[in-house]
């Protein structure tokens, strides 16, 4: 539970100092952004998969992968279309 807490906090927090350090155009800022956000996002599967295993109790863990999976294709096929087209209003 610890991991999975460190990590989103991380994250969080990475991402909120991007929203002001990426409009700014540094190439180099640009790349230590993707690098560290690579970084803290690559641990959050496994520690998450560990603890929503523990947390539906009889479910098979191959189901819960899966369910975790299709919610994260979900999420990230919304924000897909909901990025572009924010991207495209401007």
């Amino acid at each position: 539970m610890t991991a999975v807490r460190t990590v989103t906090i991380a994250l969080a927090l990475l991402f909120a100092a991007g929203c002001y350090f990426l409009p700014l155009g540094d190439l180099t800022i640009s790349c230590m952004f993707a690098v560290f956000a690579g970084l803290f996002n690559v641990p959050i599967l496994p520690s998450t998969y560990g603890l929503s295993t523990k947390l539906v109790g009889n479910m098979p863990p191959a189901v819960v992968n899966g369910l975790m999976m299709s919610g994260a294709q979900l999420y990230a096929f919304f924000a897909t279309l909901a990025l572009t087209a924010i991207l495209d209003s401007s």
